[in-house]
């Protein structure tokens, strides 16, 4: 019985969404959404814990992929849109070698811009669920730096500029107008939350 009780509620909802006479959106509406998300992928790609030769400290720091994203709705069910987020991360590693004081230092830098098409597929006044696909542009910037005249100086790595997104949304409406919202995706944030904000 415990096993059927999802699919009892997976039932549900679908009937629910077929079923009830209010709808989350309607053409010309506008959705506009804040978001944090993670993991830190720029943090990861400076690295950490990467023992180098002499005796040393190191600090990873780095900002988790934030943005906002606008859509509006060209009919009931399918909206267009563009999404904007940034992460950072950044590496700073100062060392001892042969006497001598060093500071080796790594960054990685991304922004995305995405246009977006996302198909709503749940009907209802207080919550939206919805497949959103999406591909644009991302500059991404990933350098190295050290104190050390042997090292490599002033290295910048190249990178892709074009970014794409699948992802499975969902909004929960407190009211007319403002609400939380929580994505999964492949692309971007792999899961973002946030706010978002309804003018009808």
């Amino acid at each position: 019985m415990k096993n059927f009780k999802p699919f009892l509620l997976v039932v549900s909802l679908f009937t629910f969404s077929l079923t009830s006479n209010a709808q989350t959106y309607s053409e010309g509406d506008f959705i506009f959404d804040i978001i944090a998300g993670g993991p830190n992928f720029s943090k990861a790609f400076v690295g950490g814990d990467v023992d180098l030769t002499g005796e040393g400290n190191e600090e990873v720091t780095g900002m988790l992929p934030i943005g906002a994203r606008g859509e509006y709705m060209i009919a009931d069910k399918f909206g267009i849109g563009l999404e904007i987020t940034f992460a950072s991360g950044k590496r700073v590693y100062d060392y001892t070698f042969g006497g001598d004081d060093y500071i080796d230092t790594w960054k990685h830098n991304k922004l995305r811009i995405l246009p977006t098409f996302n198909f709503h597929f749940l009907d209802s006044d207080v919550a939206d669920l919805y497949l959103g696909i999406g591909a644009g542009f991302k500059n991404v910037n990933y350098t190295f730096e050290s104190t050390d005249e042997d090292a490599l100086g002033g290295l910048e790595l190249p990178t892709g500029k074009i970014a794409a997104k699948l992802a499975l949304g969902s909004r929960f409406y407190f009211n007319d107008n403002i609400g939380l919202n929580v994505a999964f995706a492949l692309g971007g944030p792999l899961v973002s939350g946030g706010l978002s904000f309804r003018v009808q």
